[in-house]
C-alpha cells in the first residue's frame, strides 16, 4: 500500500500526518523541526511513501535539502494542487490537508538542490542564531519572525565587518541600568558613531517645528466629573434593560432635584466612587470608555447628561462639574524636547542611509533587505 505524508512546518516543531492511498489517516505526530527527528518518523519501513508534501518556504526548503537525499518519496508543494483535500482531513490539521492533497494527481515538484544559506560577504549566518534572534521579533507568522531575525543579524554582521575593516577598537560602556555592552555591541555603536554624522538642530529649526506643530505641545483638557453607575453586562439582556430603566428613573429625579446627586450616587451607584458621592476627580481624554468620553465632552460645566450613557459596564448618569482648558506650552519649556526629537529623527534617517550603502556594497545571499524597515540599526 502506498502512503502519503504532509508536513506543516513551524520554527520549533513540525506536524506530520500520514495517510494511505484511500485517504485514511494512519498516523499524526508532532516532532522537532530537525532533519534527524523527521527521518525517525518518515524512514519507518512500515510506510511506503509515494509523495511527501510540505509548505513552501525557507524553513521547509531547509528541511527538504537535508531530508530529500535519504528518503524515497518525492517532496512536493501542494499549494498549486487543483484538487481539494477531503473536508474531514482539512478540518483536523493543516498537515493532514497537505497529506491528502499529495494523493491527488495535480501537484508541483519542489526544485531539487540545497537552498542558499543566509550569508554576508561569504560569512554564513547560522540557522540556530536566527532562531534564537526570533524571540526579539514577534510576528503573527513564524516565517515573518524568521525573516526579521535574519535581516537583523545580516545588518549586525555588516556593521561588525565594517568595524573590523577600519580597525575599530571596542570601547564598551554601561547603559542607564548598569548593563555593560559586549565588545560586539560596542563595535557596532562605535562604527556608526564614527561614520555617521548627525547635525545638531539649531534654534531656528526647533522654533520652526514648534510653530508648525503647536497642537503637539498643548496640555490636555482636564475634566472634573461625577457619575452614577447602574452596573449590568450587555450580554445579560434582562439585567441590562433593568439597569437602563433604573438609570432613566434616577436621572428624571435628578433633573427635578440636582442637589441630590451625591445622595443618589451613594444609594444607587455600583462604582467605588459612590463613597465620594460619585466624584471621579480629574480625568483627561483616553481615561474612560469612548462612549463615556463622547458624552462627557458634549456637556457644559454643571450639566447632566440628557439620557443614561451605555457602556460595557452598564449605564451611567454623568455630570460635568468643571473643565480646565489645556494650553499651549511656551517654546522655552519644550525646546529641549523638540531638539531631542529632531536629533533622533535625523539620526534614524542617517543610520538607514548608512546601512543602505553598506548593503549596496556587500554580497548578501538568502534574504532580501529591500525596504526602509529593514535598514535600521537596532
Amino acid at each position: 500500500m502506498d502512503h502519503f505524508a504532509g508536513l506543516d512546518v513551524s520554527v520549533k516543531e513540525t506536524s506530520v500526518c500520514i495517510v494511505d492511498d484511500t485517504g485514511r489517516i494512519v498516523r499524526e505526530i508532532k516532532v522537532a523541526s530537525e532533519p534527524e527527528d523527521l527521518l525517525r518518523v518518515l524512514a519507518n519501513p512500515d510506510y511506503h511513501f509515494k509523495r511527501i508534501g510540505l509548505e513552501a518556504g525557507p524553513l521547509s526548503q531547509w528541511l527538504y535539502s537535508a531530508r530529500a537525499p535519504r528518503l524515497s518519496g518525492g517532496a512536493h508543494n501542494p499549494r498549486s494542487a487543483k484538487a481539494s483535500a477531503p473536508r474531514e482531513l482539512c478540518a483536523s490539521d493543516s498537515s493532514c490537508g497537505v497529506a491528502a492533497m499529495t494523493t491527488c494527481s495535480a501537484y508541483a515538484q519542489i526544485p531539487a538542490g540545497r537552498p542558499v544559506p543566509v550569508s554576508v560577504n561569504g560569512v554564513s549566518i547560522a540557522r540556530d542564531a536566527i532562531v534564537r534572534e526570533m524571540q526579539h521579533h514577534p510576528s503573527s507568522k513564524p516565517i515573518a519572525a524568521w525573516q526579521k531575525a535574519a535581516r537583523a543579524l545580516v545588518i549586525r554582521e555588516l556593521l561588525l565587518q565594517r568595524a573590523r575593516a577600519i580597525d575599530l577598537t571596542p570601547e564598551p560602556t554601561n547603559d542607564v541600568a548598569g548593563r555593560r555592552e559586549t565588545d560586539e555591541e560596542a563595535m557596532m555603536r562605535g562604527v556608526v558613531d564614527r561614520e555617521v554624522t548627525v547635525p545638531e538642530p539649531d534654534d531656528e529649526t526647533c522654533r520652526r517645528y514648534y510653530d508648525r506643530n503647536g497642537a503637539r505641545f498643548r496640555s490636555p483638557d482636564i475634566y472634573e466629573v461625577a457619575h452614577i453607575l447602574f452596573a449590568a453586562l450587555p450580554t445579560d439582556r434582562e439585567a441590562y434593560s433593568r439597569a437602563q430603566a433604573d438609570a432613566a428613573g434616577v436621572l428624571a429625579a435628578l433633573n427635578e432635584r440636582p442637589e441630590s446627586f451625591a445622595t443618589m450616587a451613594q444609594a444607587y451607584s455600583r462604582c467605588p466612587s459612590a463613597a465620594q458621592g460619585g466624584n471621579l476627580g480629574q480625568i483627561t481624554a483616553g481615561q474612560t470608555t469612548p462612549e463615556f468620553e463622547q458624552a462627557l465632552m458634549a456637556l457644559s460645566p454643571g450639566q447632566l447628561c440628557e439620557a443614561p450613557v451605555a457602556t460595557r459596564y452598564g449605564f451611567h448618569i454623568i455630570r460635568l462639574d468643571r473643565k480646565h482648558q489645556g494650553r499651549v506650552l511656551p517654546y522655552e519649556v519644550v525646546v529641549e524636547r523638540i531638539a531631542d526629537y529632531l536629533r533622533e529623527s535625523v539620526r534614524r534617517r542617517a543610520d538607514a542611509q548608512y546601512i543602505a550603502r553598506l548593503v549596496k556594497a556587500a554580497k548578501i545571499e538568502g534574504i532580501d533587505l529591500a525596504g526602509a524597515d529593514a535598514l535600521r540599526v537596532h
